[in-house]
């Protein structure tokens, strides 16, 4: 015991004797590490939120919390699947939920695609002038990007997508941001071209090399495209009017022809149409199906300016 106690002492008097150089030490270690990026859990949702973030972000022009977008058309399924199971079978009214759900979703879709349409025709007017002033300013791109913000009259979506992206590139605080901000900005714009022109973004961001020749890539693939958009614009702007023009003349129509040709009062269709379960889910299914048809045509008939 004797010699226990006196290791113990003779330990303990190191520790006390060289107690600054090992705190020193620690501190070292803690600096060392300071910047170091926390180690985030794998969650399952982060790929949808992350998606509903963008999606939102880009249908606002500001930046929009992923998971509080999810939960919310979470909260909004069920508070709509409870209240149709008063008026409906388990099955339908979880149809209905769903129709609910998903309608927010799909205007924003719809939103995203007629920005990306505008925004593509854009296109030329905005990677020339990125061009032009890359060139100005010495290969600066964050130079380049405010330059080109000044004379932006001729390209106003990408200019606003541009302003964002030149925010969250100066609040950056490393490689990892810089990608971030890169790949929303792509996001936004959704056409090969401007995934390209991210990707040079990026690299003069993250590692500051020269992209003069792929921005000066870009101008001239851009300018090929344009004559392959006017065609595409043409043969399908006929199928744009008779959806959005054709259907609720139809549906007005079908109204008109209940209340005129079978005898019914307008009280009673319209009482038959929104106050019974068969009317107001077959309402519900003929909008949904409506939005989809636009989102259909948004994506098909956007006239994108890409190649």
């Amino acid at each position: 015991m004797m010699n226990y106690f006196l290791y113990a002492v003779y330990t303990i008097g190191l520790f006390v004797l060289f107690s600054e150089s090992l705190s020193l030490i620690m501190r070292r270690i803690k600096l060392r590490h300071r910047l170091q990026a926390p180690v985030q859990e794998k969650d399952i949702l982060a790929p949808a939120s992350e998606w509903l973030g963008r999606l939102a972000s880009v249908s606002f022009g500001k930046d929009v919390n992923g998971s509080l977008v999810m939960w919310s058309l979470v909260f909004l399924f069920l508070l709509i699947f409870f209240l149709a199971m008063n008026s409906f079978t388990p099955p339908t009214a979880l149809l209905v939920a769903l129709i609910s759900a998903s309608a927010p979703v799909l205007l924003m879709y719809i939103r995203l695609m007629s920005e990306q349409g505008k925004s593509s025709r854009e296109g030329i007017a905005f990677v020339s002038e990125m061009y032009r002033q890359y060139r100005a300013c010495g290969q600066n791109m964050s130079q380049a990007m405010e330059r080109a913000l000044e004379n932006s009259k001729n390209f106003p979506l990408c200019a606003r997508h541009t302003y964002r992206l030149l925010l969250h590139l100066r609040a950056a605080s490393g490689p990892g941001e810089i990608r971030a901000a890169c790949a929303e900005f792509s996001f936004a714009l959704g056409t090969v071209w401007g995934s390209m022109l991210s990707s040079c973004i990026r690299i003069s961001e993250e590692k500051g090399l020269d992209i003069s020749e792929g921005l000066g890539d870009i101008v001239v693939q851009l300018k090929s495209a344009s004559r392959r958009a006017e065609e595409r614009k043409r043969l399908n702007s006929e199928a744009n009017r008779m959806t959005t023009l054709l259907i609720p003349i139809l549906y007005i129509g079908t109204v008109g022809v209940s209340i005129s040709y079978l005898g019914l009062s307008p009280s009673k269709f319209f009482s038959n149409q929104f106050l019974t379960p068969e009317g107001l889910l077959f309402f519900m299914v003929g909008i949904f199906l409506f939005i989809v048809n636009l989102a259909v045509l948004s994506l098909v008939s956007g006239s994108r300016l890409d190649y």
